[in-house]
C-alpha cells in the first residue's frame, strides 16, 4: 500500500466511524547508523530515546542497579521519566531488537547495541561482564525448585552476549524501560 492509499483508507475509514489503531512499526526497514536508527526525544526532556525502526521509546538513561523483577517491574510502572508515564519492561523481542549481531564486544562490560548508540548506563559501570537484563515475557514452562515447588521463570537478555535465558524473578538483574502502545494481555 502505497502512502496516498494509505491515507485515503485512513480518512474513509474516519469518516466511516470505523476507528481502527495504526502500527507505524517497521520492523523490515535497516538502518545504516545508530544516528539514523534512534532519535533523542527533547519532548521527553532528552530522558528518552525513539527506536524509529521498532517505533518504541527507551529510557535513555538506563538505571544502573541489580534488583528483583517485580521491583524492577514497578520501578517502570511508576516511573515518570521524561515527564511521562506508561512505562513498562520490554517484551523478550522488544529487547532483542536493540541486539546488534556484528557488534563484538572489546572489554568486559561492552555491549552488542549498535555502535554510537545514545543510551547512557546499558553496560555495568564495573566491567563485571555480565549484563543481563530483566524482560516482561515468561516462560510457559514452570521448574522445580530444591524444594519440589513449581514456580515460572523470566526471560531474560544478556547485552553483551547477544544471548537469551530464563531466570527465577527472585534473582538479581538490570532492567531498562519501554513505552508503546503494544496490548499489554501478558504483562
Amino acid at each position: 500500500m502505497n502512502k496516498r492509499t494509505f491515507i485515503a483508507a485512513a480518512l474513509a475509514a474516519a469518516v466511516s466511524g470505523q476507528a481502527q489503531a495504526l502500527d507505524l512499526r517497521d520492523w523490515g526497514k535497516k538502518y545504516n547508523s545508530a544516528s539514523q536508527r534512534f532519535a533523542v526525544l527533547s519532548e521527553f526532556n532528552n530522558a528518552a530515546v525513539l527506536d524509529k525502526e521498532t517505533q518504541l521509546v527507551w529510557f535513555r538513561t538506563w538505571p544502573n542497579t541489580t534488583t528483583e523483577w517485580n521491583s524492577a517491574r514497578d520501578s517502570c510502572a511508576n516511573s515518570s521519566v521524561g515527564g511521562r508515564k506508561g512505562w513498562r519492561l520490554p517484551y523478550l523481542h522488544e529487547l532483542m531488537s536493540l541486539i546488534d549481531p556484528n557488534v563484538v564486544p572489546v572489554a568486559n562490560g561492552d555491549t552488542k547495541l549498535p555502535q554510537g548508540h545514545p543510551f547512557v548506563n546499558s553496560a555495568p559501570q564495573n566491567g563485571l561482564g555480565y549484563v543481563a537484563y530483566w524482560t516482561a515475557t515468561w516462560d510457559k514452562i514452570s521448574v522445580l525448585n530444591a524444594t519440589g515447588a513449581a514456580y515460572a521463570q523470566v526471560w531474560r537478555v544478556d547485552l553483551e552476549t547477544g544471548n537469551t535465558g530464563k531466570g527465577s524473578p527472585y534473582s538479581d538483574y538490570r532492567f531498562v524501560c519501554v513505552r508503546s502502545g503494544a496490548p499489554l494481555a501478558e504483562y
